[in-house]
């Protein structure tokens, strides 16, 4: 144990010299910077990005480039579109019954041909959600082909294993990745692009991509690795500190629940309120309810998306459900999904993506942060609840 101590110890050190030396670079390169550090980047964020890009009239002027380095990979199959293709955000499948939901982009060279692209970075899929794309698709066009971004394939309930299948060998539906097939990608762009100005956005928001979807072989990263594999010993502590990662967030995020829950009953105190803790490993849970709340309010804080933490509000009464998230999202400023509203940039977000995020949030600052937050909603919720105490009975 004393020796993977030591070993953490040096490699410290090492990395205190290294980032030293990196700071005197970034004088000139200012390699930390970027402005996602300014944009919440979520699933609409990085549709919006991909439609721009690929679309041969978009404002980046790099004409038909982007859009050809895209789908010179995808398994097209007697299709050779020439022409300059319609891009479209957010298309509604009114094409089949199901007709409320959304496509994220559609390219399409009027009726004869159609790219469907799902953007799925984080969030699951809704019931049929890839069948229905598929079915309007299949309704409205000639032909067409559906594309899945997401690092895994989708699951089951999105479109059984044995549809996919018959849409691959017919060569309409194809799951590309973010981590290999949109880098690739980008890094084409960047060398294609004749503009300046754009291949520093693309370069940011590659690095962006990366940060969330793969390791990037960073200086550190090679200094570490050469240290470590210059004696069986330091393979061996590598290899322990590697394993006990896991549990040191795990312990941040049940450190942060404890201190949180704390701060509530301070502030609301210990009988009138009632508190439910429901973390998993790193996963922040805590659900939070008056005793003076009807119909089974509560607000939470919850980590919904992988490593971001949202806040919500919620009702069981069946029937009052669409009065209260009306409520709710009238008096916020967000955009409310369902029951979430969290969607603005916070540091305190994305809280496992860098060792900066990690130390940032494991501290008392973050905790009071999220519990100015928390008491919007709670605050909202007690002026629902009291509005409708106050509403008058109608007499027959």
């Amino acid at each position: 144990m004393k020796k993977n101590i030591e070993y953490l110890k040096s490699i410290a050190f090492r990395t205190s010299i290294l980032k030293h030396s990196q700071s005197e670079f970034d004088l000139l390169l200012s390699r930390k910077f970027s402005p996602f550090k300014y944009i919440w980047m979520n699933e609409n964020i990085m549709s919006d990005i991909f439609a721009d890009l690929l679309n041969p009239n978009g404002a980046h002027g790099q004409k038909e480039a982007f859009l050809k380095s895209f789908i010179s990979k995808l398994p097209l199959k007697n299709q050779t579109p020439s022409n300059f293709p319609k891009i479209e955000r957010e298309v509604r499948t009114d094409k089949i019954k199901n007709n409320k939901k959304r496509i994220d982009i559609v390219i399409s060279w009027d009726n004869e041909f159609a790219i469907g692209i799902e953007n799925k970075p984080w969030t699951s899929d809704s019931d049929n959600q890839l069948k229905d794309y598929s079915d309007h698709l299949k309704t409205k066009y000639k032909n067409y082909l559906l594309i899945y971004i997401s690092e895994n394939d989708a699951n089951e309930n999105s479109m059984s294993s044995k549809e996919k299948n018959q849409l691959k060998n017919e060569y309409i539906y194809f799951h590309i990745n973010y981590s290999s097939y949109i880098i690739e990608w980008l890094e084409e762009c960047i060398k294609s692009s004749q503009s300046e100005k754009i291949r520093f956005f693309l370069k940011d928001f590659k690095s962006e991509i990366q940060k969330y979807f793969s390791t990037m072989d960073t200086q550190n990263t090679n200094e570490i690795v050469e240290y470590a594999l210059s004696s069986p010993e330091n393979i061996e502590s590598a290899y322990e500190a590697y394993k006990a990662f896991p549990k040191i967030l795990e312990k941040i995020a049940e450190n942060f629940s404890i201190n949180f829950i704390d701060r509530l009953k301070e502030k609301y105190g210990h009988e009138n309120i009632n508190i439910l803790n429901e973390i998993e490993g790193d996963k922040i849970n805590i659900h939070f309810s008056k005793s003076s709340w009807t119909d089974g309010k509560r607000c939470s804080l919850r980590d919904h998306d992988k490593d971001r933490l949202y806040l919500s509000a919620f009702i069981e009464n069946e029937s009052e459900k669409s009065n209260f998230h009306d409520f709710i999202k009238d008096k916020i400023n967000g955009r409310p999904n369902k029951t979430q509203w969290w969607d603005y940039p916070s540091r305190f977000n994305k809280w496992m993506n860098s060792p900066e995020e990690i130390k940032t949030f494991n501290t008392s600052e973050s905790v009071e942060f999220f519990l100015g937050e928390f008491e919007v909603i709670i605050n909202l919720i007690d002026e629902y609840q009291e509005s409708k105490v106050c509403e008058p009975t109608s007499s027959l």
